[in-house]
Order: C-alpha cells, then structure tokens, then sequence
C-alpha cells in the first residue's frame, strides 16, 4: 500500500494473493498507532470488497486502527464479480 505521502506504509504488514478473477489482499496494523494507506498495483483495478462484511469499499483508501486486520478481494477489470 501506498501512505498519503506516497511512500509504502510503514506499520502494517500486506499480502496479497492472485487468482484467476481477483486478488485476495490481507493487512494488519501492527502498531499501536492508526495506519491508513491506498491499495495500489502494477494493474488497473476493480471493486473492493471487505469479505469479513461484505462491504464494497468506495474507493481504494484504507485505515486500520491498531492492531486491526481486513481481508480484501480485489476484482480484476472485466472479470465477473463475485466469490
């Protein structure tokens, strides 16, 4: 992820995983401060949906309070939406 400065987040550990339709992102705080940052990648990409509820993120800004965790799915462009 990328910090509103625009370097990468610092405090927070981010992975993600490509599948055929998406990609599966999971980030954790791992400070006692809030982390906030914007998911970024070498493609263009699709909804965001937070699986814990199924909320759709309206944009690709992300803050996690500490020692908060989120699971993402990120959908790639074009490809049909859904679990």
């Amino acid at each position: 992820g990328v910090a509103p400065d625009g370097n990468l987040v610092t405090g927070a550990v981010v992975r993600a995983v490509e599948r055929e339709r998406d990609w599966l992102m999971f980030a954790c705080n791992i400070s006692g401060e809030p982390v906030e940052f914007d998911i970024s990648g070498q493609q263009e990409l699709g909804q965001i949906t937070e699986l814990r509820s199924l909320t759709k993120l309206s944009d690709r800004h992300v803050e996690l309070e500490p020692y908060q965790e989120i699971i993402l799915q990120i959908a790639k462009p074009g490809a049909p939406v859904g679990l």
